[in-house]
C-alpha cells in the first residue's frame, strides 16, 4: 500500500512539473510574440491593415486587431490569396499551417513583424 501511495505521489510530482514547465513556456512564448510586436513599425502595421481593407473590401476604420476573419467574410480561398498578398508584400514564406492559423487581425499583425526584417 505504501508503493501505490509513493507512486501516486511520483506521477503527481511529475505532472505538476511538466505543467509548469508548459507555464514557463507559454509565458516565455507570449512574452516574445508581444516584444516582437513592440519592435514592429507603424509603417509595417498601416501595409497589413491597408493590405486585409483592400483584400476584403472594407474600409481601414472598420479594422481593429481583434477584427477576425470571419467577421470580415472571409472563406478558405480568400485567406490562401490574401496569404500569397501578404507573401508578395512583405517578401516573407507563409506555409500554409501558418495562414490556416490566422484568426484575427492581429494574428497577422503579429505574424508580419516577426517575419520581416524591419518589423
Amino acid at each position: 500500500m505504501n508503493i501505490t501511495i509513493f507512486g501516486f505521489l511520483i506521477a503527481f510530482v511529475a505532472i505538476v512539473a511538466v505543467a509548469s514547465g508548459y507555464e514557463r513556456r507559454d509565458a516565455y512564448y507570449s512574452k516574445r510574440v508581444a516584444e516582437e510586436r513592440s519592435q514592429c513599425n507603424s509603417g509595417t502595421e498601416d501595409k497589413v491593415i491597408t493590405n486585409i481593407a483592400e483584400h476584403f473590401g472594407v474600409s481601414k476604420d472598420e479594422i481593429t486587431p481583434e477584427t477576425t476573419f470571419d467577421d470580415l467574410g472571409a472563406d478558405e480561398l480568400d485567406m490562401s490569396e490574401f496569404a500569397l498578398g501578404l507573401e508578395e508584400k512583405f517578401d516573407i514564406t507563409i506555409p500554409d499551417e501558418d495562414a490556416d492559423s490566422f484568426a484575427t487581425v492581429k494574428d497577422v499583425l503579429d505574424y508580419v513583424c516577426a517575419h520581416t526584417k524591419n518589423g
